[in-house]
């Protein structure tokens, strides 16, 4: 994520600026993970862009030490042995903020498994440290305060829709706008759909042009 995080300000450094910027599924998520670490980050310094469309976002991950460390960097050795057991018996067991940023990544890793050919053990059985720790807006206080438009399936899998709602919790109400289409995690495809997300587009891209956020 680190690497992601570096490549995406190496693009906004080398070829912006940029009005603003689109992602899919993982690459929604990044962008999303990178606008918020940019605030926490950088608190005086504007967002390197003015609006953002997010489609299907999968769980944001943190690159943020002083925010992953606190939630699984302390955590006891029977809970560490319950985190890397991957069980949803286990898992339930966690305490406080651990068990809110498991039980919102293991749903996702379990409906990408048909696509990252990796059960959640992958990711969860491993040194404490290593272990993905998902943003949770509940536990993370940045907010994107750009006009926004969040992209989703209405019939995406569960997990997947619960991800893309927490990625919208992000960014402020009277900025944001959702678009729901028929496509399961993809990007709408029927003529109906495709006119009605460019109207959802049309409408963040003229809010970010106002004068004032």
């Amino acid at each position: 994520m680190k690497a992601a995080h570096a490549l995406v300000k190496k693009t906004f450094d080398t070829q912006g600026p940029f009005d603003g910027v689109f992602g899919f599924s993982q690459g929604a998520s990044i962008l999303l993970a990178y606008l918020l670490e940019h605030i926490t980050i950088y608190p005086r310094k504007p967002l390197p862009v003015r609006f953002g469309i997010f489609c299907s976002s999968i769980p944001l991950l943190s690159t943020d030490p002083d925010y992953y460390r606190p939630i699984l960097g302390t955590l006891s050795l029977e809970d560490q042995r319950r985190l890397r057991s991957a069980t949803d018996e286990q898992l339930d067991q966690l305490k406080g903020p651990a068990r809110v940023v498991m039980k919102s990544l293991v749903g996702a890793i379990d409906e990408l498994e048909s696509v990252t050919l990796r059960p959640r053990t992958n990711f969860l059985d491993r040194q404490v440290l290593e272990v993905p720790c998902a943003l949770h807006p509940s536990l993370y206080n940045a907010r994107l305060a750009i006009p926004t438009l969040h992209v989703r399936g209405i019939n995406d899998p569960p997990a997947l829709k619960k991800c893309s709602l927490l990625g919208e919790s992000f960014c402020l109400p009277k900025w944001r706008r959702t678009f729901e289409h028929g496509a399961i995690h993809n990007i709408p495809r029927s003529m109906v759909d495709i006119k009605g997300m460019v109207s959802a587009m049309e409408w963040v891209i003229s809010r970010s042009q106002l004068s004032k956020l």
